[in-house]
């Protein structure tokens, strides 16, 4: 179903806007492709192994997917607002400056990733318990949505539909495979990681805004993924016992999470 819809979108594309604009989609689609699928690739090889042994013990369950929906969005975190802020780079590097109207097809796709990667570990839930055509129906939902926003609204909104089409099916798809998984093991998104995706997908919004009106967008982007790179090192090294100096950072940075009410869940 994905590599038909796939071929669906590349086609109508193609036919409405013309080759150069299926050039700068085809540029944006494989940048956000290739790194937000790295990152849950590697996660998956341990976690739906996980994830099916403990399925039938929901506190359990739950409990694990909270946590992997906390790693991979802490994981991530740096690298989407680094990718937002400096996207025009990101492609000229790539591709050329022939592509620049990729850029704002890649911002509206990485806004995406932020909910794509929060509805990963709820969709290996439903796999995991045996709902394999609950799954695929789920899936195919989302597909079809997608490819009928870009057929359906591409010719009166241009290219920048490609990337806003993904953002709409990932804010319907998000809540759905939630649902399910409530429905299926009682899941439950902890405070902490609902705090965690507002904060990123707001400072992600944000970076996206700001690096469109001002050239110092960048510096600003530049910043807050070094903030989210050291945050992100500290609270991995809390949920792991790190020790050493690591370790010692994180526990004070938990002491004034602490102190400042922020602690976590």
């Amino acid at each position: 179903m994905g590599a038909l819809v796939q071929l669906w979108i590349r086609v109508e594309v193609g036919n409405t806007l013309g080759a150069d604009s299926l050039g700068h989609f085809q540029a944006a689609w494989t940048i956000s492709m290739q790194y937000i699928g790295f990152v849950l690739a590697a996660m998956g090889a341990d976690y739906y192994p996980r994830l099916t042994g403990l399925i039938n013990d929901p506190k359990a369950a739950t409990r694990l997917v909270n946590e992997q929906t906390e790693i991979a969005l802490l994981l991530s975190a740096p690298v989407f607002i680094a990718m937002i802020g400096l996207a025009p780079w990101v492609i000229e590097l790539l591709y050329s400056s022939a592509f620049k109207p990729a850029v704002e097809v890649l911002r509206w796709q990485i806004l995406s990733d932020v909910l794509k990667v929060a509805s990963w570990p709820l969709g290996f839930v439903i796999l995991a318990a045996g709902a394999g055509k609950t799954f695929f129906w789920t899936e195919s939902i989302m597909l079809l949505l997608l490819g009928g926003l870009i057929a359906s609204l591409s010719p009166s909104t241009g290219l920048k539909i490609t990337g806003i089409a993904f953002l709409v099916c990932y804010l319907v798809y998000l809540p759905l495979v939630y649902l399910l998984a409530k429905r299926s093991i009682g899941f439950e998104w902890t405070g902490s990681v609902v705090k965690l995706l507002a904060i990123i997908f707001t400072v992600c919004v944000a970076v996206a805004v700001v690096s469109t009106l001002y050239w110092w967008g960048a510096v600003v982007a530049v910043v807050l993924t070094l903030v989210f790179c050291f945050y992100t090192l500290v609270r991995l090294a809390h949920m792991s016992n790190v020790g050493g100096l690591v370790g010692r950072i994180a526990a004070m940075a938990r002491q004034i999470r602490i102190k400042i009410g922020l602690k976590h869940e």
